[in-house]
């Protein structure tokens, strides 16, 4: 059985984020050996445990990102991690093939408040989701893990919350999560 870790990025997530709530419930309660991490709970004031951080990414097989787009982009508390995180002799500047990210597995799955139609008619770039994962594809590349892929659930806005369609479409966001781990042999 491989062992993941689940970073969740939303300073809100307690008070303001039903959707990506039960998508991270979903997620702790589905899948085994699943060490779920909430940064706003463990990091309220954003001062990262290096070493706390990085010893829980040696020991796992498996990254998953989770978080909701905030303004073409991931929220400040998730960035915060990334960058006390992935430094250099931990997770790059290392002998070619032999730092402790190489062969580790990312998955990217996050929400958008907003509909996909709505983001692809901005005038603004990025012009597409995938353009949004951009930055963590590269860093996957990078840090020579291996990029899965990402999930992603579209038009989870305020006026979506009384919808009842809003849990079939987190729980549909948590089985693509786990279809992806279970392709990947690691459940």
């Amino acid at each position: 059985m491989s062992k993941g870790l689940l970073i969740v990025g939303h300073p809100y997530l307690m008070e303001d984020s039903k959707a990506t709530l039960a998508i991270v419930q979903g997620l702790c309660q589905q899948i085994p050996d699943l060490d779920c991490v909430c940064l706003a709970q463990e990091y309220p004031d954003y001062q990262i445990d290096r070493a706390r951080e990085q010893a829980r990414l040696t020991q796992t097989d498996y990254l998953i990102l989770q978080f909701p787009i905030f303004w073409y982009g991931i929220p400040s508390d998730l960035q915060r991690w990334l960058e006390e995180v992935f430094q250099f002799g931990f997770s790059h500047g290392i002998e070619q093939g032999r730092g402790p990210l190489v062969g580790k597995k990312l998955i990217v799955s996050f929400t958008c408040s907003a509909k996909e139609t709505v983001l692809n008619q901005a005038s603004t770039p990025p012009d597409s989701l995938e353009d949004l994962v951009g930055p963590l594809v590269a860093l996957a590349k990078f840090t020579q893990m291996d990029y899965l892929g990402h999930v992603v659930t579209t038009g989870l806005g305020y006026l979506a919350r009384q919808n009842p369609q809003m849990t079939v479409r987190t729980n549909h966001h948590v089985t693509q999560v786990i279809e992806k781990l279970k392709t990947a042999n690691l459940l």
